[in-house]
């Protein structure tokens, strides 16, 4: 917990904002490799 706080105060947002963008990050990242693999 304490890296998430210390990334929180250097990006200089809240944990709870920072938190509530995992989900998009995670979405692309899976849409992405999975159109990278449909393209080998």
């Amino acid at each position: 917990m304490f890296a998430l706080a210390d990334a929180c105060r250097q990006l200089e947002i809240t944990p709870s904002t920072l938190l509530s963008q995992v989900d998009s990050v995670r979405y692309a990242t899976t849409l992405g490799t999975l159109l990278s693999l449909i393209h080998i």
